[in-house]
């Protein structure tokens, strides 16, 4: 066939089986359309190759650059502790010499009270004095700009080594997922179909040796959450009186109301585009007419159904059903459902 993607060449599940999300569910041999979509496999699995290598190369480059920025902070953290040393030895030898200053201008005071000094040679020590004390501050104020300088380069090293392990922890998340967008096509490209999440097989629409075509339904999963909504179709003189929130009284086929009640619901979900009765699947129905269009409104259940466990059990996607929805608590009766989706996914 020129259409076809191949044969199902093994199946791996049944329906009730339990399912992780990647687990193999079919295996497919070769077929011209399988054939191409590998060719598209390869040229994406070449770029996802060149992608990965120029992160990888990026990733070297980034330890690179680090390194050399690193690298020259550490150089003036290292001139800096050297100048801060060689202060430290000038401020003590300029502290020691405004201490003698300091001590000589005290004698001269009091040998000036006895008379042996005159006012010129206080007036030399005084300015002597100033002089040592000048220099003291300012050999004090080049000690702390050092020490300030030393306190910033410490605290730039630690910043350089945060933002090269956050670029880097960023580039390995990329690979990480090309690596995962490689691993997924290469196991379409050995004709494999993969469970797209974790939940329980409720149907299995193949069987080995049928040939497949693209659009064919293989399997239906329902969720774990196993959450239930239900899909109306409502003829358009009707809409007005639609919106979301609004209680649904739910009857399921299989279980007669006369017995087991209705079942509430709420809207949880209006479309704005309309369908035909060839795409929902209404033709024929009770109160509807085969030329005409219908909105499409989902219903959830977030309490679940009010049935037995066993009932629960034997819930499944497909399950048709009628429903009234209460507006202004009177009902509508001129509503028809499609069939349960119980939130289910199809491959």
């Amino acid at each position: 066939m020129a259409n076809d993607l191949g044969v199902v060449e093994k199946c791996l599940v049944e329906s009730g089986d339990e399912v992780q999300t990647g687990d193999v569910l079919l295996e497919l041999s070769s077929g011209q359309g399988l054939e191409r979509a590998q060719t598209v496999s390869r040229k994406l699995l070449a770029e996802i190759g060149q992608r990965r290598n120029y992160l990888e190369s990026h990733t070297k480059l980034i330890e690179s650059q680090y390194e050399i920025e690193r690298a020259l902070h550490v150089q003036d953290r290292e001139a800096n502790q050297r100048e801060l040393v060689r202060l430290e030895r000038e401020l003590a030898l300029h502290q020691s010499r405004f201490e003698t200053a300091r001590s000589r201008l005290d004698d001269s005071l009091s040998l000036q009270s006895a008379g042996l000094l005159s006012q010129e040679d206080i007036n030399t020590l005084k300015d002597e004095f100033a002089i040592r004390s000048l220099s003291v501050s300012e050999k004090r104020r080049e000690l702390d700009e050092i020490k300030s300088n030393l306190a910033s380069a410490d605290t730039r090293l630690r910043k350089l080594a945060v933002e090269q392990r956050r670029e880097q922890a960023m580039v390995a998340g990329q690979i990480h997922a090309l690596a995962m967008e490689e691993s997924r096509i290469q196991a379409q490209g050995a004709a494999r179909v993969l469970a797209p999440r974790n939940g329980v097989v409720a149907s299995v629409r193949v069987r080995s040796g049928d040939q497949l075509r693209p659009g064919d339904v293989l399997l239906d999963i329902v969720p774990d959450d196993r959450s239930l909504r239900a899909r109306l179709f409502v003829r358009s003189a009707a809409m007005g009186f639609m919106e979301p929130g609004q209680p649904v009284k739910v009857y399921l086929d299989a279980f007669p109301y006369q017995r087991h009640g209705a079942q509430t619901g709420r809207v949880s979900r209006i479309f704005e585009t309309t369908l035909q009765p060839s795409e929902s699947a209404m033709a024929g129905s009770p109160g509807m007419h085969a030329s005409e269009s219908v909105f499409r409104i989902d219903v959830d259940f977030p309490d679940g159904f009010q049935l037995s466990p066993q009932q629960q059990a034997n819930l499944r996607p497909g399950m048709t059903l009628t429903a009234d929805v209460v507006i202004n608590r009177r009902t509508l009766a001129e509503w028809v459902l499609e069939p349960l989706e119980g939130a289910m996914q199809r491959l």
